[in-house]
């Protein structure tokens, strides 16, 4: 014998009666029914990163301003990376969490160059003092507009302060 609480008898008699209305309604409630089971679903699916294509990575390009930016970070602890050799470069920022407000300034100057937005992680317990920091850092897509750059810093795949680093310096690139 099944005993059934009011509150199960209630969902029971409330779940047979929208099916009654799904089919007494016809095709509106199976179009309905797939757009709220389309939902449901794709909200399970995970998503995956997306790549840009040939023509949309060519389409981005660097500002002025932004490239100046770009020879301050390099000249600090900004990595540019590449693949393989004859891949595009991308930007790995990183920054230790108590400078979180920074990371998320440069953020907002090269989100549209980003898939996805800060992450913070723990980094491995230093080896000296077995302390376990905590980092947040962001890097763009492999873009050819970040070629330029890297040729100028890692000329042989080590990264180097160019020659030419008075040419390239403004106030901007100073600043940051």
């Amino acid at each position: 014998m099944f005993y059934f609480s009011n509150h199960k008898i209630l969902a029971i008699v409330l779940f047979f009666l929208v099916i009654t209305v799904i089919i007494a309604l016809g095709s509106v409630a199976n179009s309905v029914l797939e757009i709220y089971s389309g939902l449901i679903i794709s909200s399970l699916v995970p998503v995956k990163p997306r790549r840009l294509t040939k023509l949309e990575r060519d389409a981005f390009s660097l500002p002025e301003e932004l490239r100046q930016i770009l020879v301050g970070l390099m000249l600090g602890d900004l990595n540019a990376q590449k693949q393989t050799p004859n891949c595009n470069v991308r930007l790995l920022f990183e920054q230790s969490i108590i400078h979180e407000d920074y990371l998320f300034h440069l953020y907002e100057l090269f989100r549209n160059y980003c898939l996805s937005a800060p992450k913070t992680t723990n980094r491995l317990p230093d080896k000296r003092t077995g302390n376990v920091y905590t980092r947040i850092r962001f890097s763009t897509y492999s873009l050819p507009c970040f070629n330029e750059i890297y040729k100028l810093f890692y000329p042989e795949g080590v990264k180097i302060i160019p020659t030419n680093i008075g040419e390239l310096m403004s106030s901007l690139s100073l600043a940051y």
